[in-house]
């Protein structure tokens, strides 16, 4: 692999990494409303809903992963879910998303137990990348998700 820096990302890296998720976006067929602003609120303004990591040759954004630790207590440690782990098509095949991920478990002081990602039904290439690297489907859980627009239904009855 050609010389590759990561490193975490800064508040000046958020535009170049808007536009990297904004790639990946376009890459799977779906929308991309996150702004600049919002990204840089929730990574650096006190949120903390996220930590990013870069991959850069040449000064050049050649890859980056974002994630969120969360805690299992029954693995005794935290997790890390990716939400997002972008390669650019020169960088793909060359091991960069797993080097991203290894990265992201020396983050944090405590242990790493598990990563946790989702992969879409309609990329096998992903999946079978993933499954190579040892992921596994879930035994026991499935993703499940609530929209904004239905949080009226975990707000309580008045």
């Amino acid at each position: 692999m050609t010389d590759i820096q990561i490193r975490r990302a800064e508040k000046a890296d958020i535009p170049s990494v808007n536009n990297a998720l904004r790639q990946l976006s376009e890459h799977m067929n779906d929308p991309h409303p996150i702004t600049d602003q919002t990204l840089f609120e929730a990574v650096f303004d006190g949120q903390g809903a996220a930590l990013i990591l870069i991959a850069e040759t040449d000064g050049q954004l050649v890859g980056l992963t974002m994630f969120s630790p969360y805690v299992s207590t029954t693995l005794g440690g935290i997790g890390i879910y990716i939400s997002d782990l972008w390669v650019s098509p020169s960088m793909r095949g060359k091991g960069l998303g797993p080097k991203l991920m290894h990265e992201a478990i020396k983050q944090f002081s405590v242990p790493v137990r598990r990563i946790k990602l989702e992969v879409y039904q309609d990329n096998p290439d992903a999946r079978e990348t993933y499954i190579r690297l040892g992921f596994k489907p879930g035994e026991r859980s499935e993703s499940l998700s609530l929209a904004e627009s239905d949080f009226d239904n975990i707000r309580g009855k008045s």
